[in-house]
């Protein structure tokens, strides 16, 4: 329990730093980026998994603010056809990473993950310009509450058909894992919002 609050603790104030107004996007990317990189090369500054966690995770925090701060207006700026390039050549070049396994290098993994969210963000701008796939816009607006619940879920459902059903077949498991892990948890949040449970996925103020 004590060592959950304190990740809790310092995944917190890591969000806060990166969201911050204070010091800018550019800051909190040049310092995240450092101390990744130089933890990346064996620079230990405390012996301590939940600092790692941090070190491992602002850098993706910060890429976030640079995202949603920096890029967003400019992107839904762009042309349609430019936004396709971006997406198709995003993802080409995040596939060839995997392929070669160039991902599962501790140095490229930022550079890869930063290429998709723009091939991703690419899509999405895409998609709502086109007026097609709106039922994604769904997964973006509940997003938090799918990463939360799809784990609790679909460990549901695969226990209840392994061990109850002996249903082991792949395809089924994958098909409609993934249809549970993202429409579970959208129902539990429709029916928190109907019943007036507002703390299920988040803390409202009580001013």
């Amino acid at each position: 329990g004590t060592g959950i609050s304190q990740y809790a603790i310092c995944f917190g104030k890591s969000y806060f730093l990166v969201t911050s107004p204070i010091p800018s996007w550019v800051g909190q990317l040049t310092l995240s980026t450092l101390v990744y990189y130089l933890d990346g090369l064996g620079v230990n500054f405390v012996d301590w998994n939940v600092w790692e966690g941090v070190i491992h995770c602002s850098i993706y925090f910060s890429l976030g603010a640079v995202c949603s701060s920096a890029l967003m207006l400019k992107a839904s700026k762009i042309n349609t056809y430019m936004l396709i390039l971006i997406n198709l050549s995003g993802y080409f070049a995040v596939a060839l990473a995997v392929k070669s396994q160039i991902g599962e290098n501790y140095f490229f993994m930022p550079i890869i993950a930063f290429i998709g969210t723009i091939a991703s963000i690419a899509m999405g701008i895409l998609l709502s310009r086109l007026n097609v796939a709106n039922f994604i816009k769904k997964w973006g607006l509940l997003s938090l509450e799918i990463y939360l619940g799809h784990v609790i879920f679909i460990y549901v459902f695969r226990l209840l058909l392994q061990k109850i059903f002996n249903f082991t077949e792949p395809i089924t498991h994958i098909v409609l894992g993934i249809m549970i892990g993202l429409y579970a948890p959208i129902a539990l949040a429709i029916i928190c919002r109907r019943v007036g449970f507002k703390y299920m996925f988040t803390l409202q103020s009580r001013h």
